[in-house]
């Protein structure tokens, strides 16, 4: 509608140096290629243009206010159109609200709401800072706020309250990922001061507390949920003590074997004494 009045106002001065149809009241001055156009209503309405092509004439006017179009050249006033602010150009930064441009384009809705959308066949993408908010939403037509970025750095997929850097409701799918350790690995379990517990007392642990030990129960876990980094570490522990256990088990079995052999050998020689 602002940019319509524009046009209106710069083809009712066309048209009136054409026709030479000057008004009742103000003055219509046509001299050397320039045309101005004045008012002396209370409403101050001014068209004026000049030819550019010498240094003093700067001065390119298209202003109704109270608060409607100004466009200037030299009163600083920059391509502005008003109606209780809705657009305003100035020193090369676009404003869509009330106030003054700070940026590029800058968009300001005092009362909240969806600021920039960008929609195609029915289908449409919103990004808004609602209100009071420390949040900017990017969203889809169904209303489902689809990326949440919180002032503080967090960042949410699915869910408007990230409580981490990367929070994601549903699944990823990812080729790999990486992992930067908080604990050490537990390579501590291959030294000889560890203390790896008797198979005997992990037993009675896993009969009174219903897990390893070391690890969390399901319920904590279904409550908790799980540090992807330390919980790999613990799990990475029980395999090292599994392979001390499966070492162990495998040297009684060597020595069970050697003493098997050695009673077999003396079983054999029982045997032949008892023929002669």
């Amino acid at each position: 509608m602002k940019i319509s009045i524009l046009f209106v106002l710069i083809l009712l001065s066309l048209t009136s140096w054409s026709q030479n149809d000057f008004p009742n009241s103000g003055d219509a001055k046509i001299q050397d290629a320039k045309m101005v156009f004045q008012t002396t209503y209370w409403l101050p309405s001014l068209i004026t243009m000049q030819d550019t092509h010498y240094n003093p004439y700067q001065t390119y006017h298209f202003q109704i206010e109270s608060d409607g179009l100004k466009i200037k050249q030299d009163d600083t006033v920059n391509y502005q159109f008003k109606s209780g602010g809705d657009f305003v150009v100035r020193n090369g930064n676009i404003l869509l609200g009330q106030g003054t441009p700070l940026f590029k384009l800058h968009i300001k809705d005092p009362i909240g709401g969806a600021a920039l959308g960008l929609e195609r066949g029915g289908k449409f993408w919103r990004f808004d800072l609602q209100n009071n908010s420390d949040r900017l939403y990017i969203g889809h037509s169904d209303n489902s706020s689809m990326f949440t970025f919180h002032k503080n750095g967090n960042f949410g997929i699915g869910t408007t309250a990230p409580d981490a850097k990367l929070a994601v409701k549903g699944d990823i799918h990812a080729e790999e990922v990486k992992v930067d350790l908080a604990v050490p690995g537990p390579d501590y379990v291959f030294k000889e001061d560890y203390d790896l517990k008797p198979l005997e007392e992990v037993q009675n642990y896993i009969k009174e507390h219903g897990h390893l030990p070391n690890i969390p129960s399901a319920k904590e876990m279904g409550t908790n949920g799980i540090q992807l980094g330390e919980m790999n570490m613990k799990l990475l522990e029980k395999i090292e003590e599994l392979t001390l256990y499966i070492i162990e088990q495998n040297r009684k079995i060597d020595e069970l074997e050697k003493d098997n052999d050695k009673l077999q050998k003396l079983e054999q020689r029982i045997i032949y004494l008892e023929k002669k």
